[in-house]
Order: C-alpha cells, then sequence, then structure tokens
C-alpha cells in the first residue's frame, strides 16, 4: 500500500471520528401522530401508522383488545412513545382481525377511533 493510501485513509478515519464528537448532533424529532388542546383532552385525528383515525366517541366503556403502541405527549402534541408512567397506550377495539378501530386510553378514559372514510 502506498505511503500516500495510508494518509488519505487515516485522514478519512480522523474526520469520522472527530465528527462523531462534536457534541452538536441532536436527535430527530419524532411526527405528531395528533394534536389537542392539551395532554388531557384526546386529539380529534389520529394518524396511526400513516392511517387517519377520526375520535368517534371521547369516553367509551368498550373493552381493549390487543395492545399495539404507545405515544407520549408534550403539551397537547401526541407522538408514539416508549412504555413509561407517562404514556398513553393505544389498543385495537376487540380483534385487530376483523375490526379496524383504535382505543386510545388516557387521562379522559377511553377514546373510540374509527378509521377514515369508514361509519
Amino acid at each position: 500500500m502506498s505511503k500516500f493510501k495510508c494518509i488519505r485513509i487515516a485522514a478519512v478515519i480522523g474526520i469520522l471520528i472527530l465528527s462523531g464528537c462534536s457534541g452538536t448532533t441532536s436527535e430527530p424529532e419524532i411526527p405528531a401522530i395528533g394534536n389537542s388542546t392539551s395532554c388531557k383532552e384526546p386529539p380529534e385525528v389520529l394518524n396511526w401508522l400513516g392511517t387517519n383515525y377520526s375520535l368517534k366517541e371521547a369516553s367509551t366503556s368498550l373493552e381493549p383488545g390487543m395492545k399495539i403502541g404507545f405515544v407520549q405527549c408534550d403539551d397537547g402534541r401526541f407522538a408514539l412513545g416508549d412504555e413509561g408512567p407517562q404514556s398513553f397506550r393505544v389498543y385495537s377495539n376487540g380483534d385487530p382481525r376483523t375490526n379496524n378501530d383504535l382505543l386510545f386510553l388516557g387521562a379522559w378514559g377511553r377514546a373510540l377511533y374509527t378509521k377514515q372514510g369508514e361509519k
């Protein structure tokens, strides 16, 4: 290997190491799946995995089916999140193979969402 190639490889490695240590990296913002006036009110529309769901009933007595995800809220902005003490939960309404509705559990109780375009 030539001396020039070794210097180029060392320079590239040095640049990669220094760019990783810059300390100015920021995590990308997680897209909102819904917005509300506060974290105590369910959003009117949820965008769950690219599909829009409309709020059908803000407080339902329906029983949740399968847990399908966790949501975090910051000042009325709902985004996908991890399980934790401040997280909200999203469930299927019954069997997800036969029912497309979602239940979003939060401070308001159980909110029922229906896929937009369906009744």
